[in-house]
């Protein structure tokens, strides 16, 4: 642990700065695998990943957004 003051309230700093992995989606792929390994299709947080998809998958059809790794097939490049 570090600690440092800060002079301008006195009040301690703890840094919580923790090593992360060079691929930063290994911890939602772990999470991920593990929900499918559990069948946990009931999960509350996969409602929530959903809704969040098609939101994000629309504003992308509205804006134009395309990404080099889309399939120019798929409906939202077409």
């Amino acid at each position: 642990r570090s600690f440092t003051q800060n002079a301008a309230r006195g009040a301690l700093m703890q840094d919580l700065t923790q090593p992360q992995h060079i691929n930063t989606m290994l911890y939602e792929a772990g999470a991920f695998a593990q929900l499918i390994e559990n069948h946990a299709v009931e999960h509350p947080g996969l409602s929530l990943s959903r809704a969040t998809a098609k939101w994000l998958t629309e504003i992308r059809r509205q804006t134009g957004v395309i990404f080099p790794a889309d399939d120019l097939t798929h409906p939202l490049t077409a």
